[in-house]
């Protein structure tokens, strides 16, 4: 098989002609310099990105991995109808209105349950679409997603560590937020981009990114069942499990031992009996179990969709042909 052409790298400008595209503006989103509205010679408008350096594999690997993906929150690959001779990619113009998700967020801060979960499910489909391409461990740059007036998102995504039939890649030594492995020499999978998710739902609510996910945060890092950091802190004496949290805990156990339901909204619950976690009515995350132990990621309205179970007691009486109970 041949080897590719390698089409150089553009120091692009407006009003910059080349390929049969004219450059008529750079945009306020992507990386500086290397994202700009252009126009075909027949009328046909798309946006341009360019390329960091000459086109190679990882140039190529990406175009298919984009392409390969038709997601929503993903940016539709356009074909040019000239062949390129530079290194630069075309999508689908943005919808009018959109703007960087930095940029988004200072307008739209604070930002309230419903529309961050919004967001972060489109931020998902669009990872996993690509992780279903072998790219793995990627940069989620604010400039780089897009959202709109309407909530729609779109992720336009260049850095990721791994890549189908290229080596691993090394990110930008200041790229934020990516999880530590991508950083130094470990093994990356996709629980590097469910960190950066987590660290970039992080930095929508608290307006800094956490210190983990940054270049100096992290190095002694390392992922741990939630059962077993539960049981470390429980042992350590930290946690929610000292102080009033306990008292508060041995109180309500005394009150009722009854267990409380999974929530039935699709806001993907996590269950930790007998507490049952969901995004309540005020759009943020807590506790909403009868007998919990008051901690949560932040305060808010209990979901009316928990329900407490029959008694124990009740239940076991209701259960039994074969013993012959009624």
């Amino acid at each position: 098989m041949a080897p590719r052409e390698r089409w150089p790298a553009v120091a692009a400008a407006p009003g910059m002609q080349l390929d049969g595209w004219t450059l008529l503006g750079e945009c306020s989103f992507g990386p500086p310099g290397r994202t700009f509205h252009g126009r075909e010679e027949g009328g046909r408008e798309a946006l341009i990105w360019f390329a960091e350096q000459a086109a190679d594999e990882v140039f190529w690997q990406r175009e298919w991995a984009l392409r390969r993906s038709p997601v929503a929150s993903l940016p539709l690959v356009l074909s040019p109808h000239r062949p390129r001779r530079h290194a630069f990619l075309l999508f689908e113009p943005p919808a009018p209105g959109m703007r960087s998700l930095d940029a988004w967020r200072t307008i739209r801060a604070p930002l309230d349950g419903p529309a961050l979960l919004a967001l972060l499910d489109q931020a998902i489909a669009a990872v996993r679409g690509l992780q279903r391409r072998g790219m793995q461990g990627l940069w989620l740059d604010p400039r780089c997603i897009l959202v709109g007036d309407s909530g729609r998102l779109l992720l336009l995504p260049e850095y990721a560590a791994v890549l189908p039939g290229v080596p691993r890649q090394r990110l930008p030594p200041g790229a934020v937020p990516l999880a530590p492995e991508v950083r130094g020499a470990r093994a990356v999978d996709g629980r590097a981009d469910q960190f950066a998710l987590a660290a970039l739902v992080y930095w929508l609510l608290a307006g800094q990114w956490p210190e983990v996910a940054g270049p100096d945060g992290g190095k002694a890092s390392r992922y741990v069942p939630l059962a077993r950091f539960t049981l470390a802190c429980r042992q350590a004496g930290t946690g929610p499990w000292r102080g009033p949290w306990r008292r508060s805990r041995r109180r309500a156990s005394r009150r009722s031992r009854s267990s409380v339901r999974p929530c039935s909204s699709p806001c993907g619950t996590r269950r930790c009996r007998p507490v049952a976690v969901c995004a309540g009515s005020a759009g943020v995350w807590r506790c909403c179990a009868p007998c919990c132990c008051n901690w949560a990621w932040a305060s808010g309205s209990a979901c009316s969709a928990t329900r407490p179970t029959r008694p124990r007691a009740a239940r076991s009486r209701a259960q039994s042909p074969l013993t012959g109970s009624t």
